[in-house]
């Protein structure tokens, strides 16, 4: 609270992994009081564990409600630590910040994984990464692994 900061998003939005690369029907995991976010919690009228819609309107208010206006579409291509003027020069596509802290929040499911399967090629159905399922339709009547 009070410090002057600057949050560099690689995205267009807020809370990315959940509009983009999530099913429609996902919701919270664990109940919501354990996710809530500093200093407000979610609107009463939430369900015990909220729905992807709901968290991303409640991430969407917090950010609103605190004026936490990140810069869009930056890709961090460098972060390096200046011993001479004890600061941190960031480079991205369109220019360098620098700052006296540095809090690196890459994401534990930023990109997705995808495993080498032998005999994959083989197999002539859609193979699609869970980051890519939105929800079931395209698989209504087809037999599914």
């Amino acid at each position: 609270r009070g410090v002057p900061s600057v949050i560099l998003e690689r995205t267009d939005c807020l809370a990315s992994l959940w509009q983009k690369r999530t099913y429609d029907r996902l919701k919270l995991h664990l109940p919501k009081h354990f996710c809530e976010l500093p200093l407000m919690p979610f609107p009463k009228n939430f369900p015990k564990y909220p729905s992807k819609q709901q968290f991303i309107s409640y991430v969407e208010s917090y950010a609103a409600r605190f004026s936490i206006n990140p810069v869009f579409n930056q890709t961090v291509e460098k972060a390096e630590f200046d011993v001479m003027s004890g600061l941190w020069n960031v480079k991205t596509q369109d220019g360098v910040y620098t700052s006296t802290w540095l809090v690196v929040a890459t994401g534990e499911n930023a990109e997705p994984v995808v495993p080498d399967i032998t005999g994959l090629q083989r197999f002539n159905g859609p193979v699609i990464h869970t980051s890519a399922y939105k929800s079931g339709s395209e698989f209504a009547n087809r037999k599914v692994l």
